[in-house]
């Protein structure tokens, strides 16, 4: 049997251990959200930067720029800069080169992406 003595001690046993582990949960939490929210940013930026360089292809660079930064503009924190780039290389025009920049950061996002003019469904 269980000495009522033994009882006694152990009390408050649970508080303790609580109040030692909620700091580290907490962080561990808080590094799932950080982490999480950095994957959906890079993700979302970089599926936006292919429909930017799509839109090129009908619209101006600076509309779909505008658009770009609309979309984007939605999931960014209020510390966070987005900068976008899209140009053509070559003397033909047939290349466009697009360019995302993130900045807020100490590692900042930055994709880079090439897509060949005409598309495989405009020939």
């Amino acid at each position: 049997m269980t000495n009522p003595a033994n009882l006694k001690n152990k009390t408050g046993q649970g508080l303790l251990e609580t109040v030692l582990i909620l700091p580290v949960a907490i962080a561990f939490i808080c590094l799932l959200l950080f982490v999480s929210y950095r994957a959906l940013l890079y993700f979302y930026v970089d599926h936006t930067l292919h429909e930017a360089m799509i839109c090129t292809d009908a619209n101006s660079r600076s509309h779909c720029s505008r658009n770009f930064e609309k979309k984007v503009s939605k999931i960014v924190l209020k510390k966070e800069q987005v900068r976008i780039e899209l140009y053509s290389n070559g003397f033909s025009g047939r290349q466009l080169k697009g360019k995302i920049s993130v900045i807020g950061w100490k590692y900042p996002i930055s994709i880079t992406k090439v897509m060949n003019f005409p598309l495989k469904g405009d020939r």
